[in-house]
């Protein structure tokens, strides 16, 4: 059964991107009633599939972010269209937006304007820094202001390796879970005082959230990026012979050494000769190579079948590619499997909860404009007006989206024969 944790809450999202758009599929999944504001052209980032080596008609990437929401079209870019956005302002709790102060401002959808025609508004917004300082106006992007700003790229790396290209969603897949955290303590308040008030998620902030302790442990001399031969080494990850990964976590040096030796048949000496934590943490160095070259002439397979005998913490080192085949995803309920166009059945990661009192439960997010009549008429427009608001094109109820925007092999073309003329 679907999740209603959040029935009765009503959310209005005009974020693009998908920072603030994460925080609304994350409310829409547990209950709320999201509603998705797009432009009649749809939103830009209905091109991550296509970017991303997405065809065939298949939305898995939009839907990752997007599920869960009722997808409208609206041309706030008119001022009857953003009239018509104000007016459904006046009824809801959540405004999610990734708007920065000046344009929020200029539009007339900063908190203290829409606070005036609906007290108990929430306004969540992500943004780049903040809302004080220098860097506040500027925009940003999880990359530059989550990733790099925040030491990722330079310090995850391990010590020597070119800086880290983060992945597609990095920071704002964290972010925007963030956002509706904050969002849902604001909803608290708002239920036991009928006022709202405004969030704001940075993503700077939020990637030194995630690296917390590193910032503080370095402040003291940690150093970073990491040595690998600094650390403790039943700690960290080691290549098996078929070139599978596996990253083991004995940090109870002093029963995880024995008993490591004992299940790869290994010299029982070296037991005594490393006993304890200091004692390893001092000679990762020696001790290292040993175990490299020890998990080297196994299969995972095999190591996994010689640890499952020890009470040794490890895991398999897996790519991304991997999780889809991943049994124990499933079985634990972190994805909703979606049947595709191109007929694939993909998993589409759910967010990192599970209640006792339901599971939840989604589909694809459908194209833009989809809900447009139905939403509106919630909000009392009749069928005449909303025809009209057509033929004005303000709205859209077909999907009107440019595929070809993001068609990559017509861009490559595209930029093969600008390059031909040129020459």
């Amino acid at each position: 059964m679907a999740l209603k944790l959040l029935e009765g809450m009503k959310v209005i999202e005009i974020a693009a991107f998908m920072a603030a758009p994460m925080g609304g599929r994350i409310l829409g999944e547990w209950g709320a009633d999201v509603i998705k504001v797009e432009p009649p052209t749809g939103d830009s980032n209905r091109g991550i599939g296509l970017a991303r080596h997405i065809y065939n008609g298949d939305q898995a990437g939009w839907d990752s972010i997007n599920s869960c929401k009722r997808c409208i079209t609206l041309d706030t870019r008119k001022p009857e269209g953003l009239a018509i956005l104000k007016e459904m302002l006046k009824d809801c709790d959540v405004f999610l937006s990734h708007l920065r102060p000046k344009d929020s401002k200029k539009l007339g959808l900063d908190y203290e304007s829409l606070s005036k025609i609906n007290p108990k508004i929430i306004c969540g917004n992500t943004s780049g820094y903040g809302t004080k300082g220098e860097w506040a106006p500027r925009g940003g992007f999880d990359a530059a202001s989550y990733a790099a700003r925040a030491g990722y790229d330079l310090d995850c790396p391990i010590k020597g390796d070119n800086p880290m290209i983060p992945y597609f969603g990095f920071g704002d897949i964290p972010t925007g879970t963030y956002l509706a955290m904050a969002v849902l303590a604001a909803y608290i308040e708002q239920q036991r005082t009928g006022k709202g008030q405004e969030v704001n998620v940075a993503l700077m902030h939020a990637g030194m959230w995630s690296v917390g302790i590193p910032i503080v442990t370095a402040a003291y001399g940690d150093e970073y990026p990491t040595d690998p031969n600094s650390v403790l080494p039943l700690a960290r990850p080691y290549m098996c012979s078929d070139e599978k990964a596996i990253a083991l976590m004995g940090l109870q040096w002093h029963n995880s050494w024995p008993e490591f030796v004992h299940a790869f048949g290994m010299d029982e000496d070296l037991i005594a000769k490393w006993p304890d934590y200091q004692t390893a943490l001092a000679a990762s160095a020696e001790i290292t190579p040993i175990i490299t070259e020890v998990l080297a002439n196994v299969t995972r397979d095999e190591a996994i079948e010689k640890l499952m005998t020890t009470d040794i913490p490890f895991d398999l080192c897996q790519h991304f590619a991997d999780l889809q085949d991943d049994q124990q995803a499933w079985d634990a309920g972190f994805f909703q499997g979606i049947d595709y166009p191109s007929g694939k059945h993909i998993g589409i990661v759910k967010a990192p909860a599970i209640f006792s009192s339901g599971e939840a439960e989604f589909g694809p997010s459908g194209y833009p404009g989809e809900y447009t009549r139905e939403v509106l008429k919630e909000y009392g427009f009749d069928d005449a007006k909303i025809d009209e608001l057509r033929e004005q094109g303000l709205v859209t109820e077909e999907d009107q989206w440019d595929k070809d925007q993001y068609n990559m092999e017509k861009l490559m073309a595209q930029a093969a024969a600008a390059k031909k003329k040129a020459e």
